[in-house]
């Protein structure tokens, strides 16, 4: 389809060959119900929200109206899982595909031991050295983390626009302390970069383009694009720095 995105204050913002999977693909899901139904040729407009994760920083967690053009249907077919399927994905038989499997789900948890460890890194940086946050710095990063996990907090949240407001006291404060942290571990990691003269490397910003190209099903001359047009390479180089801060800062502290 290609898909236009509108909203009063902002240019329309179009991605023409995105592909959605039906009947699920969570990615795409956002437009999941303006495209079911739809033949080649036909379109359909209705409200949205556009997941955080999208590519476009200035749409992404966005509420807004959104239009699908159909410009073409194909079917995906399933196949069997045996040695040949094994083999088109680079492994010698089935077994050796379970195993490579097993390994990325062994890197998944590790990398989730790791983000906590940092976590707890970071909090006694915190503790040990006082600083101001700018108040505007963590409503917006609270907005933010709303917009993620309103599914979770809200009710049907998935489908409205949540405010701070919709939350009960003591999920307002959990998600506001959560925001602040954020804030805290952002300033943290970014002196950090800075002492140590840590920057970002082309290589680094491919690799991260290309890990949001697979995810999103697009190619990756079009994140590039996107992210150039709309300023969220700054925010790209800025995650690969706190990423890279955050693992030099973990390896000193276990050394």
């Amino acid at each position: 389809v290609t898909l236009t995105l509108r909203t009063e204050g902002y240019p329309d913002h179009e991605l023409e060959q995105l592909r959605v999977g039906l009947p699920e693909d969570t990615s795409t899901d956002f437009v999941r119900d303006l495209v079911l139904g739809l033949k080649v040729g036909e379109s359909r407009s209705g409200k949205v929200e556009v997941p955080i994760t999208y590519p476009d920083p200035i749409w992404a967690g966005a509420s807004c109206e959104a239009t699908v053009d159909v410009k073409g249907v194909s079917r995906v077919d399933v196949p069997e899982l045996d040695d040949e399927f094994a083999k088109k994905l680079g492994h010698d038989n089935v077994g050796a595909l379970r195993e490579a499997l097993r390994e990325a789900l062994t890197a998944a948890m590790g990398q989730r031991a790791q983000a906590q460890a940092e976590r707890e890194l970071v909090e006694q940086i915190i503790a040990k050295n006082a600083f101001d946050v700018p108040a505007s710095m963590v409503d917006s990063r609270a907005k933010v983390l709303l917009r993620a996990i309103a599914g979770e907090l809200i009710p049907g949240g998935a489908s409205q626009q949540p405010t701070m407001d919709d939350l009960e006291d003591d999920k307002r404060a959990d998600l506001l302390r959560e925001a602040e942290f954020a804030v805290r571990r952002e300033f943290v990691l970014q002196a950090y970069a800075k002492q140590e003269k840590i920057l970002p490397s082309e290589d680094e910003r491919v690799a991260r383009m290309a890990d949001i190209a697979r995810q999103t099903g697009q190619p990756i001359e079009a994140i590039r694009s996107y992210m150039e047009g709309a300023g969220g390479m700054q925010a790209l180089n800025d995650r690969i720095v706190e990423d890279k801060a955050s693992a030099l800062l973990l390896a000193r502290a276990t050394q």
